[in-house]
């Protein structure tokens, strides 16, 4: 069940891109004969203000997300000189229609962009982190950003979900029965109310994408009071720790496969997949060890890693009927690439979840 390794990996290596000292966390997508690669990137000019026993800690952190274009269906990829979003962007608050700015909490712009498909618009769902407090017992931080576009040059940004910061991040987009399916990860919450022991995945779905732009505060609030009707799946095996997260997801005849991560508290990202009910996205299968954990010099941080032992699966797509390539963060540094070169057998071999 492990992934094959690209060979010439790192694909982007850190410090290889002038004004940028870390390339990670990619999103990916088919656009017509090309494929585009939406990369996370931390500008030069940070400072380093501590060290921890898994990571270093930065001040002044401004990320933007670039895009790479490959023309040969993504054995090289290419810097257009272009961004998706970053620091200076301006989003829309999808129900208030208030426009922010990232600001001062955390990392600068945006977090992690998956790269989605519906209809004919390209969007990218990210972490925004805006400047909105929060003085309850969380910490300040950040919303579900939404970025649209058909053309990769003229772009609408939108935040969507809850207003506070509910660790409501690693989201994912697609069409599903006629509707907006909407992944995300929700954490439980500090009063306990909250009907979720660890962080999990839930999937939600509206009418139209428009709906989910402009869905209220009430309705969020009730989202959350409810978060256990929506969560598909929890943390349950050793390998997936402390909290999962949701990354891409891929239709497959026997369902939708969807790759995520698992936090091993102070050890590591691990990356394993789960295979969902075509009808209900219920997770009916799932891997009970990670398929991808941090072993390679580029993933455990061994040289210039931003984070010790990270595979951080942010993007996937099909290169050939019966093969994926996953893309990933490694180390909060570089990206890289891991193949399944048998989907079929994959799916076949994935253990039935109880």
């Amino acid at each position: 069940m492990k992934l094959r390794r690209d060979s010439n990996n790192p694909i982007l290596e850190r410090d290889t891109l002038v004004g940028y000292d870390t390339l990670f966390n990619p999103g990916v997508c088919d656009v017509e004969d090309k494929v585009y690669l939406i990369v996370r990137a931390a500008r030069d000019g940070r400072k380093l203000v501590a060290v921890s026993d898994r990571a270093y800690i930065y001040s002044n952190q401004i990320c933007d997300h670039l895009i790479f274009i490959s023309d040969d269906n993504g054995k090289t990829f290419d810097f257009t000189g272009c961004k998706m979003t970053g620091s200076s962007s301006t989003w829309v608050d999808g129900y208030t229609n208030e426009v922010s700015v990232p600001t001062y909490f955390g990392p600068f712009g945006t977090e992690d962009l998956r790269l989605c498909k519906v209809g004919n618009q390209y969007i990218g769902v990210g972490h925004v982190m805006t400047h909105t407090a929060y003085t309850g017992d969380h910490k300040a931080g950040g919303r579900v950003g939404l970025v649209i576009t058909e053309d990769f040059k003229h772009y609408k940004r939108y935040l969507i979900g809850p207003l506070r910061e509910e660790g409501d991040r690693d989201a994912w987009i697609m069409e599903h029965s006629g509707k907006i399916a909407y992944f995300t990860r929700i954490k439980p919450d500090a009063a306990g109310r909250r009907e979720i022991q660890y962080p999990s995945i839930q999937v939600i779905h509206f009418d139209s994408l428009q709906d989910l732009i402009t869905a209220p505060p009430s309705f969020w609030q009730d989202y959350l009071d409810h978060i256990d009707e929506y969560t598909i799946l929890k943390p349950t095996y050793e390998w997936e720790g402390i909290q999962i997260g949701g990354g891409p997801v891929l239709e497959h005849k026997e369902g939708y496969i969807m790759f995520y991560h698992g936090v091993v508290k102070g050890k590591s990202y691990n990356t394993g997949a789960a295979l969902l009910d075509k009808e209900t996205l219920k997770c009916i299968k799932k891997t009970k060890e990670p398929i991808l954990v941090p072993e390679e010099w580029y993933e455990t941080g061994a040289y210039g890693g931003d984070t010790k032992n990270i595979t951080f699966a942010s993007g996937a797509r099909y290169v050939a009927d019966n093969q994926i390539e996953i893309y990933y963060g490694a180390a909060d540094s570089h990206t890289a690439r891991a193949f399944i070169d048998d989907v079929d057998e994959f799916v076949k071999t994935m253990p039935v979840f109880v």
